[in-house]
């Protein structure tokens, strides 16, 4: 659009940085976000301390204002940098609650990704470092295996399906030792959340599998992955765009919706978890509807609708990503995007005053 950006002035740069996304910028650069970036980091690493805890920002702002962008950011530096596990996923029709929770936790588990498999295909990688911890601790044998798993997993609510989890774990840990190539995908075809009957459950994997993870299940199982994730060394990073999505359900009521929230929320008080919602600002902050309709989040989130400092402060959980003003920023970022095309083109680069 811009053959070169000697000749904009700082009115047009004005224009410009107001129009275009304001979280603009590549991997894991963010053009003028890099104060709130540190911030989340350093959520994250108090979150990895074993004496902290983690903790849940709701992000807020007008459309374009680049959040997608920057949460995407925080997830490339959590998964590339710190080794650390991380979910990123948008909500359209899924539900915290009733018809639709288990498409939630389907993209939960589909999208796992840690440093060395991206994309969702980090699933059997961080099964087996569960799996050989346990075996450490607790033996080889399958059944004690099973104990074990039920053990890290009962601060978790919903005994059934802790158990049916640990059972599947024990028929997966089976699987792989004896090469039952069938069985280990019906162990992870239940993981995945991809039965949609408990008779074709127990068909593919025995008589024992009495439950399946269904919309009653499937927020039990996402903190279940979280403490796991924790028993190995990791936290988890999960976040979850577009939650005024929620505010258009036309068949459950709405805050049993904002209800599983608030539990999320509390969750991340007490596990190695820094949960992010974004979400738009006008929709978002509705007191009829929005975040503070709801008496128990609104109470979590403090009288203000807005913090400034909610990043800095990691009791404070309500954040406004606002506009860059600043023209300059964008600026020095044209002007690296122009050398980079030079650069990709074969053509030196233009010399500055101070260079020649």
């Amino acid at each position: 659009m811009f053959e070169s950006v000697s000749n904009l002035s700082q009115q047009e740069a004005k224009i410009i940085s107001q129009s275009v996304s304001d979280g603009l910028g590549t991997g894991d650069y963010i053009v003028g976000r890099e104060s709130e970036l540190q911030a989340i980091m350093e959520r994250i690493q108090n979150a990895k301390s074993d004496l902290s805890r983690g903790s849940t920002v709701f992000v807020v702002g007008d459309n374009g204002r680049g959040k997608t962008k920057f949460i995407e950011a925080i997830a490339n530096t959590v998964r590339d940098e710190l080794g650390d596990i991380v979910s990123c996923f948008s909500i359209s029709r899924e539900r915290f609650f009733g018809t639709g929770t288990k498409e939630l936790y389907c993209k939960f588990i589909n999208n796992l990704s840690e440093r060395t498999k991206r994309n969702g295909a980090g699933l059997e990688t961080l099964l087996q470092a569960f799996i050989s911890k346990i075996q450490r601790t607790m033996g080889a044998n399958s059944n004690i295996v099973e104990e074990g798993i039920c053990k890290v997993l009962e601060a978790t609510e919903g005994k059934e399906i802790n158990t049916a989890f640990a059972q599947v774990l024990g028929l997966y840990i089976n699987a792989v030792s004896s090469g039952n190539a069938s069985l280990r995908q019906n162990t992870l075809k239940w993981i995945k959340g991809e039965y949609q009957q408990v008779r074709d459950a127990r068909a593919d994997l025995g008589n024992k599998v009495d439950f399946i993870i269904s919309d009653k299940t499937a927020i039990a199982m996402l903190k279940n992955w979280i403490n796991l994730f924790s028993y190995i060394g990791k936290t988890t990073f999960l976040a979850i765009d577009e939650i005024q999505s929620l505010e258009r359900l036309d068949d459950q009521p709405l805050q049993r919706n904002w209800d599983v929230i608030k539990d999320l929320y509390d969750a991340s008080q007490k596990m190695k978890l820094v949960l992010i919602f974004t979400g738009t600002k006008k929709e978002l902050l509705d007191k009829r509807k929005g975040l503070f309709s709801n008496r128990h989040l609104g109470s979590r989130l403090g009288g203000q609708p807005i913090n400034d400092n909610a990043l800095a402060d990691p009791h404070q959980a309500l954040f406004e990503l606002k506009a860059i003003s600043d023209p300059n920023i964008l600026l020095g970022y044209l002007d690296y995007l122009s050398d980079v095309r030079n650069i990709a083109a074969g053509r030196e680069l233009p010399v500055s005053g101070e260079d020649k």
